[in-house]
């Protein structure tokens, strides 16, 4: 099942909309999918399933993350 959701950009130091997230095989992580990006699995730290209150305020960042599997 695919769920709208916002994802987390270091660059722009954001959180952007227009995303879908579905499972993926690989354990705490999410397939995330929009049209003007190529499918990609992130790890469910850079996701969020509900709008973040401030859309500049970053996720916690475990110790050793890497952005994109």
């Amino acid at each position: 099942m695919k769920d709208k959701c916002w994802v987390w950009f270091k660059g722009s130091a954001s959180w952007r909309p227009g995303f879908v997230a579905s499972p993926s095989p690989k354990p705490d992580h999410v397939l995330v999918e929009a049209m003007e990006f190529v499918p990609c699995t992130l790890p469910l730290w850079r996701v969020a399933y509900k709008e973040p209150a401030d859309l500049s305020q970053g996720p916690v960042v475990p110790e050793g993350a890497v952005w994109k599997a």
